[in-house]
């Protein structure tokens, strides 16, 4: 995910870390669908947009490549 605009907290199962302006967040496909995760209501927020790829391919030639991010 691509985040845009105000700042926000990001929660990742027990963990919280601030996303800003510009940061990306890779999450593991086994991660993502094991940990809860999300970014919580704030009052009184910012205007942000949250651009995700929930799949990603690459073409080549007319093949597919499946890209893989490890942590």
């Amino acid at each position: 995910s691509l985040s845009l605009g105000g700042s926000r907290d990001f929660r990742l199962g027990p963990s919280t870390f601030p996303v800003h302006d510009g940061d990306v967040v890779l999450i593991p496909y086994e991660t993502n669908r094991l940990m809860k995760h999300g970014v919580p209501p704030r009052a009184n927020a910012s205007t942000r947009y949250s651009l995700t790829a929930r799949t990603v391919h690459t073409y080549s030639n007319g093949l597919t490549h499946r890209v893989v991010a490890a942590l």
